[in-house]
C-alpha cells in the first residue's frame, strides 16, 4: 500500500535539495532597444507551463498546453515558441521593474529580472589615425556568455556566443530534479514519465563577423575580455556603436557615440610654445591620462591615486618646460627646441574606453639674423674727428707759413 504522506515528504525533500534556486538577473538597456529575457532552456516540453509576471504577481505572458498568450504590453511583448523566452520591443521607462519567470508546476526554473532603462549615450571624440579600445567590463568569459558588437550603421561586426545559453550546472540540476520527481511519481502514482531530453554540448561561435564589410578590417577583439579595438580609426567610422552582453546574471546594452576628426600634425618655430590638445574640455570622465615622449613617461594624471605628476626626464631634456593643464589634460612645451621634435603619445582610459593618440611634433630651427658691425664707440669717433680737424688745421697753417716765407712776407 502506498503511503501518500511518504510521497509528499519525498517530493518536498527533492524540491528543497534539487529544486530550482531562484536566479536574479540584472538588466540594463537603452531606451528603444529590444531585450530578451531568457528562460535558460533549449526547448520546451509538451507539458511545460511558463508564467511571466510583474512584481505584483500580475501575469503578463503565459505558455500552457502549447498555447501562447500575451496578456499585457500587447504589441511590445513576444514569446519564443521554442524556449519560452520573453522579448520586450521598443522598451521605455514604463517597462522598468521586476519580471518574474516561473516554469512549470514543478518549479524547474525560477528567475527574477530587474530591468532598468536609460537613454544617456556616452560620447568620445578622437582624431583620424587614433587607436580606440571599447571596454565590455567583462573580466572573464563564461560558457553561457553572449557578447555582440554593432558598428556605426547597425552592422554586426563582432560576436561571441555559445550554442546553449544556460550553464551546464544549472541544466544538470533542473534535469536531475525533473528525473527524480518523475521516478517518484511513477512509483507511487503510475504517472506517465515525461521525456527529460538531452543536454546539449557547448559549441562556441566566436570572433569577428566574417559577413561584415571589409571596411571593418581594422578591428580586433581581446581574447579574454572581448574588448573591441579599432586601430588607425577613419572618419567614415564615426557614429553610434552598440554593445550587447548577455550573462547568466546580467543583461547589458550600452551605446557609445564616436566622433572622428581630421588628423593633426604640429609644426612650430624654435622658441615658440607647443600645446598638444586632448580634445576634451574636462578630463574628469577619465581615470588615467599618460603622456609619453619616445616611450618615456613624461606626465601622468591618475584619478585613482590622486596623482598629478610631470616626470622630468624632463629635467634633463625639457628642463622644466613642461606643463599639463589640470582641467583638459593638454600638454604644453614652452620655449621649444629642435630636440623636442618627435612623437608624443597620449593614453586616456576609463571603464568605458581607452584612447591612444600620437602627435607628430616638428620644431623648426630659427635662421640666424646677421647684423652689421656697429663700428666704434661714438666717443672714439668724435676723438678721431677732432684729431683729423687739428691735423688739417696744423697742415694748413704750415703750408701758409711756408708760402709767406717764400714771398718774403715773413
Amino acid at each position: 500500500m502506498r503511503n501518500p504522506s511518504l510521497l509528499l515528504w519525498v517530493l518536498l525533500f527533492v524540491d528543497g535539495v534539487f529544486g530550482a534556486t531562484e536566479v536574479s538577473v540584472s538588466v540594463s538597456v537603452m531606451k528603444g532597444d529590444s531585450v530578451t529575457l531568457h528562460t535558460g532552456v533549449s526547448e520546451l516540453q509538451s507539458d511545460d507551463i511558463i508564467e511571466w509576471m510583474r512584481e505584483d504577481d500580475l501575469i503578463i505572458a503565459e505558455v500552457k498546453n502549447n498555447k501562447y498568450e500575451i496578456r499585457s504590453f500587447k504589441g511590445r511583448l513576444e514569446l519564443d515558441h521554442k524556449t519560452g523566452s520573453l522579448t520586450i520591443k521598443n522598451i521605455t521607462s514604463r517597462h522598468e521593474g521586476t519580471y518574474i519567470l516561473d516554469i512549470g508546476g514543478r518549479n524547474l526554473i525560477s528567475k527574477n529580472f530587474t530591468v532598468t532603462v536609460h537613454d544617456v549615450v556616452e560620447s568620445v571624440s578622437v582624431m583620424e589615425g587614433d587607436s580606440l579600445t571599447l571596454h565590455t567590463g567583462v573580466t572573464q568569459i563564461q560558457g553561457s556568455d553572449v557578447i555582440r558588437w554593432f558598428g556605426n550603421q547597425g552592422t554586426l561586426i563582432a560576436d561571441l556566443k555559445m550554442s546553449n545559453p544556460e550553464p551546464l550546472r544549472f541544466r544538470m540540476r533542473y534535469r536531475l530534479s525533473f528525473l527524480i520527481k518523475t521516478v517518484m511519481l511513477k512509483l507511487f502514482s503510475n504517472c506517465k514519465q515525461t521525456k527529460a531530453g538531452t543536454i546539449d554540448g557547448l559549441e562556441q561561435v566566436n570572433g569577428l563577423n566574417s559577413a561584415a564589410p571589409s571596411r571593418w578590417s581594422n578591428i580586433h577583439l581581446n581574447d579574454k575580455t572581448r574588448d573591441l579595438t579599432i586601430s588607425n580609426i577613419r572618419r567614415d567610422q564615426s557614429g553610434v556603436y552598440k554593445l550587447e552582453i548577455t550573462k547568466t546574471t546580467m543583461i547589458l546594452h550600452r551605446k557609445l557615440l564616436i566622433t572622428v576628426g581630421a588628423a593633426k600634425t604640429v609644426s612650430v618655430k624654435e622658441e615658440e610654445p607647443v600645446t598638444l590638445h586632448t580634445g576634451f574640455t574636462d578630463i574628469q570622465i577619465f581615470d588615467l591620462i599618460l603622456w609619453k615622449f619616445e616611450d618615456h613617461l613624461i606626465a601622468e594624471i591618475n584619478k585613482g591615486t590622486n596623482q598629478f605628476i610631470v616626470r622630468e626626464i624632463s629635467e634633463v631634456r625639457f628642463k622644466g618646460r613642461l606643463q599639463v593643464n589640470g582641467k583638459t589634460g593638454s600638454l604644453t612645451i614652452s620655449g621649444s627646441e629642435t630636440t623636442d621634435s618627435g612623437n608624443y603619445d597620449l593614453t586616456m582610459s576609463n571603464k568605458m574606453c581607452t584612447l591612444h593618440r600620437t602627435f607628430s611634433v616638428t620644431v623648426k630651427a630659427t635662421p640666424k639674423v646677421h647684423t652689421e658691425d656697429p663700428g666704434l664707440h661714438p666717443a672714439y669717433t668724435a676723438l678721431i674727428c677732432v684729431c683729423i680737424v687739428v691735423l688739417v688745421a696744423v697742415t694748413v697753417a704750415c703750408v701758409i707759413c711756408c708760402c709767406c716765407k717764400k714771398s718774403g712776407v715773413i
